[in-house]
C-alpha cells in the first residue's frame, strides 16, 4: 500500500540513507538509529510471542506436537550491502516461526488472544520498513551549522536533529567508518553500491 514498503524498497532507501551518512547528513544517521532501536523492539516482541507459544504448546499433556513446516518455504538471495538490510531481513524467518508456531496452536483447538497473533509484529515490521521514507532531505552537518536554507527546509520536514547526534556524541556501532575510521570497509561498500547500481 502507499507508504509501506518491502524488503527490497527497504533495502534501497537504506542505501540512500548509507549515502548521506557519507555524506555527513545526521539525519541519516538519525534514521539509522531509530532503524536500529525498531529492530531491537521486534526482536523482542518475536521473542516474547514465541516464548508464549511454545509454553502454550508444552501444556498440552499427552500430545508430541511439532511446528508446523511449510513444505515450500520461499528462499531468496541475498545480495545487500548494508548491515541493516540483512537485520531487517532476519526478521523475515523469525516472523515465519511464530506464525507456524500460531498456526499450529489454532491447528489443535488453541487459539491465541487476539493480542498475541503475528499481525501486531507483521505491523511493527510494516513500520520498520517505513521508517527511511521520513528521511526527505540530504543536509550535511556543515548546512546546519550556517543555518542554511537547505538546513532550514531539512528541520522544518524532518523536525529539530538532536544535538548528541549532530555533535556525534552518540557513538553507534553500524555506522563503520565513524566509529572506527575503516574507510576500508566504507570504500568496499561504496564500491559494491555502485556495482548494484549499475
Amino acid at each position: 500500500g502507499h507508504g509501506q514498503l518491502g524488503l527490497w524498497q527497504f533495502a534501497l532507501k537504506v542505501r540512500d540513507l548509507w549515502r548521506g551518512h557519507r555524506a555527513d547528513d545526521p539525519y541519516a544517521d538519525w534514521y539509522f538509529m531509530k532503524i536500529d532501536e525498531k529492530i531491537h523492539t521486534i526482536r523482542e516482541e518475536i521473542s516474547e510471542l514465541e516464548q508464549y507459544c511454545l509454553k502454550r504448546l508444552s501444556q498440552l499433556r499427552g500430545f508430541n506436537i511439532k511446528v508446523f513446516e511449510n513444505p515450500h518455504p520461499m528462499q531468496l538471495a541475498l545480495k545487500f550491502v548494508i548491515p541493516f538490510s540483512y537485520m531487517g531481513a532476519s526478521l523475515l524467518p523469525e516472523l515465519d516461526y511464530v506464525s507456524r508456531q500460531a498456526y499450529t496452536l489454532r491447528h489443535v483447538g488453541q487459539l491465541l488472544e487476539p493480542e498475541k497473533l503475528p499481525l501486531k509484529i507483521v505491523s511493527s515490521i510494516r513500520q520498520l520498513f517505513s521508517i527511511p521514507l521520513g528521511w526527505r532531505v540530504p543536509v550535511t552537518r556543515q548546512d546546519i551549522r550556517e543555518n542554511n536554507a537547505v538546513a532550514q527546509e531539512a528541520k522544518e520536514k524532518m523536525g529539530a536533529i538532536p544535538s548528541a547526534i549532530l555533535n556525534k556524541e552518540i557513538k553507534f556501532l553500524f555506522l563503520l567508518d565513524t566509529m572506527l575510521g575503516n574507510t576500508k570497509i566504507t570504500a568496499m561498500a561504496e564500491k559494491a553500491i555502485d556495482a548494484v547500481k549499475n
